[in-house]
């Protein structure tokens, strides 16, 4: 269960945003809509405890982030989140599959080549797993970021923006697949975005 309640958060010298309570069961999916400067960004990255709110919680599996010391959410969130970024974040020198280990290392697990191979398999790129990111097209990289955020198995998925660079057919591949490749992995989906062609997907949405 992914649940917030009576969140609000200010930038300094900006003004407070406050944010709906979510109640999510897991295996399930949210789709966030906003226009620019709405919030959805600040509002992932709470959800990820990458920013901490001036009030309220987020629990994660009867986790409050909101009460973990910075370096216990770091840790928690390596282990049971995980987050696709509006841009891919790879370490140049490694392979993709390095780069899939590297985050299995990062939440605490054995690295496992065989839970490697099946998710990039899953996702249609298991023969580029010995190439370098930044040597794959743009939808490959993508394709690899979802790899990266879901090898881990997190409780929540969280994706920023994923669609809003890509034309029709292809944005809707990437939420299909973002939808499917939490199924697979029994996590709760929550998308961030402005993009409304995703509406035809996702049942379960809410504006900002």
């Amino acid at each position: 269960m992914i649940s917030t309640q009576n969140l609000s958060y200010a930038y300094p010298g900006g003004a407070q945003m406050h944010f709906p309570d979510l109640q999510l069961k897991q295996d399930s999916s949210l789709l966030v809509l906003g226009n620019s400067g709405k919030g959805k960004t600040t509002f992932l990255h709470l959800l990820g405890g990458l920013l901490v709110p001036d009030s309220g919680s987020v629990n994660i599996h009867e986790t409050d982030l909101t009460r973990l010391s910075s370096k216990s959410r770091d840790r928690f969130r390596g282990r049971h989140i995980g987050i696709v970024f509006q841009r891919s974040y790879f370490l140049k020198a490694l392979t993709v599959e390095e780069n899939l280990k590297l985050a299995m290392q990062l939440a605490g697990l054995k690295p496992s080549p065989e839970k490697i191979r099946k998710v990039l398999a899953f996702l249609n790129i298991e023969h580029k797993s010995s190439q370098k990111p930044q040597n794959l097209s743009i939808g490959e990289q993508q394709r690899a970021s979802i790899a990266r955020a879901v090898v881990h198995r997190p409780a929540l998925l969280l994706a920023d923006e994923p669609t809003s660079a890509l034309d029709d057919e292809n944005a809707l591949r990437v939420a299909e697949l973002l939808q499917s490749t939490a199924q697979e992995n029994n996590s709760t989906l929550v998308i961030v975005t402005h993009d409304n062609r995703l509406k035809s997907i996702f049942q379960n949405r809410i504006e900002l």
